[in-house]
């Protein structure tokens, strides 16, 4: 269901007590035919090095969004039994830039204290391109949260808001102010089945982000997904649903409607666990989309969409 990859981990011994260096190099490949994922990059997923102390867990490198479900991500991940893997059927689909990553981030996690934590995060240019440019051209982001992990039962929220560097405000004129993100998400697992939850409203949409596919211009969306997870004969039987409602915030162009897509998509899986290393998975997943037709050059038309898949997944 994941993505192949690859990767390098390494930890210092502690050089004082509870104090110890981390790095973390991680690059996707395609396994049918070798290349990477990314030309000319090695290591295009998590890029970190982690200083972590009795005070709590500093991040530096290319991380995931702090709403997101990759590298330290509180949210996207926890929403469902799919996680933002198996492609259609997980929340990398439905929530903003769930398994995104920025460069050049900063990551601070507290200690648990009685299982709650708080996190924020900084990024100064999400862009590599955008790297050498003045502050105000480039694509930033922060984020803070507040989690809960005692047990059975996590919980967390979200805000986050991403500063658009002034080609997405001028030159694109996709948007006229930031993006503006609010999420929470929960899961408990009560033995013979794990529920899930989460909901995101976001706000400013610029033209890099999607939502089950679709691009929009300063856009309002609402999501939600909920799913389950079981036990059965063996392996696991994973099951969500998500729904979404994102409406544009702009229209370009003479005679330019807004664009409106309303939509739902299931997933059913299955994954069954031959050694530690080695399983084996299945899954599929509907996706119906309705949205506003335009006679310029963005549409949403209806669309239905079938996904299947299955394949053998090993870690080692």
């Amino acid at each position: 269901g994941g993505a192949s990859r690859w990767g390098i981990r390494a930890d210092s011994d502690e050089f004082a007590p509870g104090w110890k260096v981390s790095v973390k190099l991680e690059g996707k490949f395609l396994s049918d035919t070798g290349k990477f994922g990314t030309d000319s990059t090695i290591f295009d997923r998590e890029s970190s090095i982690i200083l972590s102390s009795p005070y709590g867990t500093l991040q530096f490198g290319r991380i995931g969004y702090l709403h997101g479900g990759v590298s330290g991500g509180m949210i996207a991940g926890q929403t469902n039994p799919f996680g933002v893997i198996y492609k259609q059927c997980g929340a990398q689909n439905v929530f903003m830039n769930a398994a995104a990553r920025t460069p050049n981030t900063i990551r601070y996690e507290t200690p648990k204290f009685n299982g709650f934590y708080l996190a924020t995060q900084w990024c100064n240019s999400a862009k590599d391109e955008e790297e050498s440019n003045a502050l105000p051209n480039r694509t930033r982001y922060f984020g803070v949260g507040a989690g809960y992990r005692n047990g059975p039962f996590r919980a967390a929220a979200v805000y986050g808001t991403v500063y658009y560097g002034n080609k997405e405000k001028t030159t694109n004129k996709a948007v006229d102010s930031d993006e503006h993100s609010y999420s929470i998400a929960a899961n408990y697992n009560f033995g013979p089945a794990k529920v899930f939850g989460g909901y995101q409203y976001g706000e400013n949409l610029g033209t890099a982000t999607k939502i089950m596919g679709k691009t929009f211009l300063g856009a309002k969306t609402h999501n939600a997904i909920v799913g389950v997870s079981a036990p059965v004969g063996g392996g696991t039987l994973m099951a969500a649903t998500a729904l979404t409602q994102t409406k544009d915030g702009k229209a370009i162009g003479k005679n330019a409607k807004f664009i409106k897509q309303d939509g739902y998509q299931c997933a059913v899986g299955y994954k069954y666990n031959f050694s530690k290393r080695t399983a084996l998975y299945t899954a599929a997943s509907y996706r119906y989309l309705k949205g506003t037709k335009n006679n310029q050059t963005r549409s949403i038309e209806k669309t239905k969409t079938l996904a299947v898949m299955a394949g053998l997944g090993v870690n080692f």
